[in-house]
């Protein structure tokens, strides 16, 4: 009895400001809504943001950050949003079954909503449209022609809900 169980996903740091564009109390709140996401979609929602992305592009960045905070298979699946100072971008990564959710077309709307706020220097409300625009695609689902296209093979991968086992 001296033991208490420990939520795991309260010890997951999920909001990395390295370019300190956002308050404490902001960071706070960031961190609780990726937690709260981690448990309703079971998947990491990362935000990051960087002046400094080491030579790398914004997508390089995203990708290599989110791999080094989650470099267990058992956690593939998740978004990263980076605002990338130093190339003056903001850009957004997806992993495991994320992919699915947020394609391009999906992608490109979060981006939009989430720009008008970093254009104007609102970078809590940038992440925050980031987080309200992501969860109304992972509502709607995977879309019915939703594929993945790998580049290295040249192969097109159509996404198949998972047959289940009926009673009949």
């Amino acid at each position: 009895g001296l033991f208490v169980g420990l939520d795991a996903s309260a010890e997951t740091k999920y909001v990395y400001d390295q370019a300190d564009l956002l308050t404490e109390k902001e960071e706070e709140k960031l961190q609780d809504y990726a937690e709260m996401m981690k448990e309703v979609w079971e998947m990491n929602f990362l935000i990051v943001t960087t002046d400094d992305a080491q030579g790398k592009s914004s997508m390089e960045y995203a990708d290599d950050f989110y791999d080094a905070q989650f470099p267990e298979e058992s956690e593939i699946d998740g978004v990263v949003y980076l605002i990338d100072m130093d190339h003056r971008e903001i850009y957004l990564s997806t992993s495991g079954i994320a992919i699915r959710y947020l394609t391009d077309e999906r992608i490109d709307i979060i981006l939009d909503t989430a720009f008008e706020h970093v254009a104007e220097g609102d970078y809590y409300g940038t992440f925050k449209a980031f987080f309200d625009e992501s969860e109304k695609c992972f509502y709607e689902g995977i879309p019915e022609d939703q594929y993945n296209y790998d580049v290295n093979k040249g192969e097109v991968d159509y996404y198949q809900e998972p047959m289940k086992l009926t009673f009949g």
